[in-house]
């Protein structure tokens, strides 16, 4: 004896919790992808500081010269910098640096005095978020 069927599906699926389903699953990955780019904004906006060019030393001065660019994406707090050489240390005061703006720096008041400096000697700018390195030219 065969059975007969009516052609109506039992445990199908309704439309509207697949509709919900789905919807549920847009407004996750919509969340997500959010935080994802406030983070990925967040992370990326630093002060990057970075000696450009030449630092020139003029021996008969006893002034260091040389320029600092902020590459980052946000302004730079620089308050006091400390330009480090041969155990020399030489103290600047400046304000703040915006993103791509460049600043002309100079120092001559050396402690506990002026060092002996030669063309390729190396030194170390120490700035509130960090160290850079650089080496001197001399005329």
């Amino acid at each position: 004896m065969a059975k007969v069927t009516s052609g109506r599906h039992k445990g199908g699926v309704p439309p509207i919790v697949t509709i919900a389903v789905m919807l549920a699953f847009l407004i996750a990955a919509a969340v997500v992808g959010y935080f994802v780019i406030v983070t990925a904004q967040h992370s990326s906006r630093r002060c990057i500081l970075e000696v450009e060019g030449v630092v020139y030393y003029d021996t008969d001065t006893d002034t260091i010269y040389f320029t600092l660019r902020n590459v980052g994406t946000a302004a730079c707090d620089l308050g006091s910098l400390t330009i480090v050489l041969n155990g020399r240390t030489c103290s600047v005061s400046l304000s703040s640096l915006d993103p791509g703006k460049s600043t002309s720096v100079s120092c001559s008041s050396w402690s506990p005095s002026a060092p002996s400096v030669e063309s390729g000697d190396t030194g170390a700018l120490q700035t509130p978020g960090g160290t850079l390195t650089f080496t001197v030219t001399t005329p």
